[in-house]
């Protein structure tokens, strides 16, 4: 319970109501916040014995002076030449008021009720000493974060709330500085939206050179690293659909030329192997043949021919040549049946040597798959928790600013313990997520050193 001798501070008084107690200052005009149901509230400062309104003091130094009381009304500091500003005083009614204005009386931020009415000024400059310090805080962010842009609601919200924040102290000094900070902000913005404009018609620049290109497969992997690089550079704004349109067109421009290209490639391989297939039929009908000396002439002619055709698809032509060499081979070995007879052995011993490395290889070729895969998996699985971890980062920092933007009394407290409970788990859990990551690409490792070795 406040002592007697106590000066309480209040909100205004409305039409019916007495004001709500915000605060309190004793006899020796030591302020504080408003008592709790047990606890005294919190000391915010002091008026000492030359009326200067001080913080509160330290182990060794006595608090900053943020101001002065003189009469009834509170100031400045004073300079070296020209005495502090007056920033509000009390009226003949006991209530705190701003400044007069030339015309009007300055605006009612408070009532105090008993005789302490240094106590009751300093209580509010202490007020916007520490709105002076939230501000302060903020710009340091503001001005030193790499997204300044999250930062200009922020300010532009404590612009909104400031005229009419219960405080004394110097306002047009604090809204000049908020006015200030984001016209800087949104300088240094526009700036960087320019920076990024021309750093994205420097790679629309290179789109379009490698658009005419021929060599197909670097200038695919240069497109495709310029497209990565354009993520990477972020969105500019009001010019970002035109300078999209001018990079899409250019790198459209390339895989539109490659694929006709690879059409009429496929086109080119077709008809060769529709040509391969009419020598494979030819030499297939030579191997029953009962003139083999004419035949394997005929078939060397047909070797000349099919060197002299280009290649078909790959799979194609893999299955032409197999089918056209095993009947060139028919018809050879016709003709050499005698010596075959003899190399029998020595060549089903080389068939099976080679049978058997071909098998080797291809299970060589299935593992190194299946690594492949699996690194793949792991990878995407890494992602996916990089990901999540984005995503709890994000919800921290939005309760942190929660947090930061409660307002005294109410459920502030309960909703604050609450949040910052939030955030103690979900920074557990972003540690057994870096745990679990580190644990994959160690696996990773281990397998891509598998496949090297």
């Amino acid at each position: 319970m406040p002592n007697q001798k106590d000066t309480e501070i209040h909100k205004p008084d409305g039409v019916f109501f007495e004001g709500s107690t915000i605060g309190h200052a004793n006899h020796e005009s030591k302020i504080r916040r408003r008592d709790g149901v047990i606890f005294p509230g919190e000391e915010i400062g002091y008026v000492d014995s030359n009326n200067n309104i001080r913080r509160p003091d330290g182990f060794i130094f006595k608090g900053d002076v943020i101001g002065q009381v003189k009469g009834a009304a509170a100031h400045d500091k004073d300079g070296i030449i020209f005495p502090g500003e007056e920033w509000g005083y009390v009226d003949e009614d006991g209530n705190i008021r701003q400044r007069d204005g030339i015309i009007f009386r300055g605006r009612i931020i408070g009532k105090m009720r008993g005789n302490n009415k240094e106590g009751a000024l300093a209580f509010y400059v202490l007020r916007f000493s520490e709105l002076m310090d939230r501000f302060e805080k903020l710009e340091q962010e503001a001005r030193h974060t790499d997204h300044k842009g999250s930062y200009i609601g922020k300010i532009r919200y404590m612009l909104s709330y400031v005229p009419t924040f219960q405080g004394l102290g110097d306002f047009d000094g604090l809204i000049r500085r908020l006015k200030q900070l984001v016209e800087d902000l949104t300088s240094e913005l526009e700036r960087n939206r320019r920076s990024k404009v021309a750093a994205k018609e420097g790679l629309i620049s290179e789109a379009e050179h490698y658009s005419n290109s021929t060599e197909w497969k670097n200038a695919a992997i240069q497109i495709k690293s310029l497209q990565a690089r354009w993520k990477e550079a972020g969105n500019v704004g009001s010019d970002e659909d035109a300078l999209w349109r001018r990079f899409r067109a250019a790198t459209d421009r390339f895989f539109e030329r490659r694929t006709a290209h690879f059409e009429a490639l496929d086109r080119e391989r077709a008809h060769n192997a529709a040509q391969k297939e009419h020598l494979c039929s030819v030499v297939e009908s030579l191997t029953h043949s009962s003139d083999l000396k004419s035949a394997v002439s005929s078939v060397k002619q047909l070797q000349i021919q099919w060197k002299a055709i280009g290649p078909a698809a790959k799979d194609a032509n893999e299955r032409l040549w197999d089918r056209f060499r095993h009947a060139c081979d028919e018809v050879f070995s016709a003709a050499r049946r005698d010596w075959e007879h003899r190399q029998s052995e020595y060549l089903a011993k080389a068939k099976e040597r080679e049978r058997k490395h071909e098998e080797w290889e291809r299970k060589k070729q299935e593992w190194r798959s299946k690594m492949h895969d699996t690194i793949r998996a792991k990878r995407e699985r890494v992602s996916r928790l990089r990901e999540s971890i984005d995503h709890d980062e994000e919800n921290i920092s939005r309760w942190r600013d929660t947090i930061y933007n409660l307002h005294p009394g109410g459920r502030a407290d309960d909703i604050r313990d609450s949040l910052e409970g939030k955030i103690s788990d979900v920074e557990d859990r972003i540690r057994d997520k870096e745990q679990k990551i580190r644990e994959i690409e160690n696996d990773i490792d281990d397998i891509e050193s598998n496949l090297r070795s």
